[in-house]
């Protein structure tokens, strides 16, 4: 009986993991509702790495700032210079 069901468990172990770590990378990549406008005004001076770009939406880019730690947090932007320097803060992340 024991030799039967460990399979079972096995496979379903792994498949509980897979999922969970889709979930998780499904809601990180996924873009905030952002909207050209006052709410997508933030500065890139006070994010710190390690950056991810998130998407860009109506000329609203966002970008995850702490990307993975406790103290994440999703800045947006239209303004073309500061998209750029957020760009490049993506590209300094290991």
């Amino acid at each position: 009986m024991a030799k039967r069901f460990l399979p079972f468990a096995i496979v379903f172990w792994l498949l509980v993991l897979s999922v969970g770590g889709q979930v998780n990378n499904f809601a990180a990549d996924s873009a905030p509702a952002c909207q050209a406008g006052p709410q997508c005004a933030d500065s890139p001076n006070g994010c710190k790495a390690p950056v991810k770009y998130l998407g860009e939406t109506d000329r609203c880019a966002c970008f995850s700032c702490e990307y993975g730690r406790p103290s994440q947090r999703i800045l947006c932007t239209s303004n073309e210079a500061d998209k750029r320097t957020f760009m490049l803060m993506t590209k300094r992340t290991p």
